[in-house]
This record gives structure tokens, C-alpha cells and sequence, in this order.
């Protein structure tokens, strides 16, 4: 129960109504802690609520970007990301 409970709290998917601004989906294939599963299902949701998103999967990383130029790739998605996105107003007005 406190697990559902924990999972409804912090999980995206249970919060979609009150997302205000793109959403930038990272996640690696071999994160076993995360399944992609996971990340697959947030961005079906975001589909169906025609929220914007970006996503960034790499198939050898886990939970957690070790290599070296996977986090360099990283770190200038999000910097785009941020450039584009974080001075904008929000997407719903309520």
C-alpha cells in the first residue's frame, strides 16, 4: 500500500493535468531500476494529452549516464532544452 501510495505521489503519470511546460524524457535502456517500459508509457500519456516533449534514450546506458560522451550528448540536449523552453510562457493558463 505505501508503495502505491509512494509511486502515485512522485510518478509523472499520475500528474499529467498539472504540467505546465515541455518535459525533457531521459533514460537509459538498461536501467533496471526504471524500466523503459516506464518511460515508454509517460510519453503515451503526453501523446494523448498533447503535451510537448523531447526524448533522449540510450541503449547502453543504465540508470544513470556513465560513459563519457553520452553525457556530453547529454548535457547539450539539455542545454537546448533549457535554451528553448525555459523562457517561454507556460502551455495552460490555469
Amino acid at each position: 500500500k505505501e508503495d502505491v501510495d509512494q509511486l502515485k505521489k512522485t510518478s509523472p503519470n499520475f500528474h499529467l493535468d498539472k504540467i505546465q511546460a515541455p518535459l525533457l524524457i531521459v533514460h537509459g535502456r538498461r536501467d533496471y531500476n526504471v524500466r523503459i517500459e516506464q518511460a515508454e508509457t509517460l510519453m503515451n500519456a503526453l501523446d494523448e494529452k498533447n503535451i510537448p516533449y523531447e526524448v533522449l534514450i540510450k541503449k547502453e546506458e543504465g540508470h544513470g549516464f556513465r560513459l563519457e560522451e553520452n553525457r556530453v550528448e547529454l548535457y547539450t540536449v539539455m542545454e537546448k532544452f533549457f535554451e528553448k523552453n525555459l523562457s517561454k510562457p507556460s502551455l495552460r493558463n490555469d
